[in-house]
């Protein structure tokens, strides 16, 4: 099976999935999927996210915490 050429931060792994990294402000952030393309268009959703501010990262909340940020 003959694979294409890869991106830069895209990576082919052993289990048969592709990571992806991208480094912002010197934090890394890393994403895995089987497809290619897939993982391609989540890599430029993320950028965009970080980009613009919209990204945030995901927390251990407990529900009295949440619930008071929700009010």
């Amino acid at each position: 099976m003959e694979r294409k050429k890869l991106p830069a931060g895209v990576t082919f792994r052993k289990d048969g999935r592709y990571m992806g990294r991208v480094q912002i402000d010197n934090e890394r952030y890393t994403l895995y999927d089987t497809d290619l393309d897939n993982l391609l268009k989540r890599l430029e959703d993320l950028r965009y996210e970080l980009r613009h501010g919209i990204y945030e990262k995901e927390q251990n909340i407990v529900v009295n915490v949440w619930f008071h940020t929700w009010m």
